[in-house]
């Protein structure tokens, strides 16, 4: 065995999906261990000229199975109710600079919000559907035969089957006392980052509800999502599950 790997010894991959409240709970889980490292892209181990199985967190942007992780890791994340991670990214994209590919066509023509989630341009879809990207392993820059609907189906089998834990933006305290005891994290939350007002924009409640149509896979992954994390909660409340 390397020197770098111990037996049993916890190891978290996770699948950080914009706008899910991943720096925070990056922060939170890097309080925990100690060789922490950061992966945002599929050649960040030949950078850093260490193998991934010399970290005991890989966290960052990253698709399922984008990066030759070893079979010791176990994949996490978190979801958001899609509507609210897409204004929460809309605004995020209306924040950021022009020069930035991605948000260069939706500031210079001034898009809406509907705009945004209903865009059929790939630079700036990927972005409107994460989770189903993230989750399905569509890699950015990948195939685009690919559609999403042909992606959700690998992002539903993967939440199932591939995925250790999945928490729950909106049930925020319940995921991380479930994450404390699944795993034996021990960690506190500090400075839970929120968006100010004055960076929000106003999207009408008529909108949101016209989003959903665009977003009906993006919903039904969360719906999934939900039920998971429930299911997992309520065993660890239990005790059925402890930590690992």
């Amino acid at each position: 065995m390397p020197e770098y790997l111990t037996a049993n010894e916890l190891k978290l991959a996770y699948v950080h999906i914009p706008k899910c409240g991943g720096r925070t709970f990056s922060s939170f889980l890097r309080q925990h261990f100690h060789r922490a490292g950061m992966c945002n892209s599929p050649h960040w181990d030949y950078e850093n000229e260490k193998p991934f199985s010399y970290f005991d967190l890989i966290h960052g942007h990253f698709a399922f199975d984008e990066i030759p992780l070893p079979r010791c890791f176990r994949y996490i994340t978190l979801l958001r109710h899609p509507v609210d991670r897409a204004i929460s990214q809309y605004n995020h994209f209306m924040e950021l600079p022009h020069s930035l590919k991605k948000t260069k066509i939706v500031k210079e023509e001034n898009w809406s919000f509907l705009d945004f989630v209903s865009t059929a341009n790939r630079s700036v879809s990927f972005w409107v559907h994460p989770s189903i990207a993230f989750l399905g392993g569509f890699k950015r820059g990948g195939d685009i035969d690919h559609t999403f609907e042909e992606v959700f189906k690998d992002a539903v089998y993967n939440l199932c089957w591939n995925f250790d834990f999945v928490g729950i933006l909106e049930e925020w305290d319940r995921t991380i006392e479930t994450v404390k005891t699944k795993y034996g994290v021990n960690a506190e939350v500090v400075n839970r980052g929120i968006t100010p007002e004055d960076k929000k924009h106003i999207i009408t409640e008529e909108d949101k509800k016209a989003a959903e149509r665009y977003l009906e896979m993006d919903i039904a992954l969360y719906e999934l999502g939900v039920r998971l994390f429930h299911d997992q909660a309520d065993m660890v409340e239990r005790g059925d599950i402890t930590c690992v």
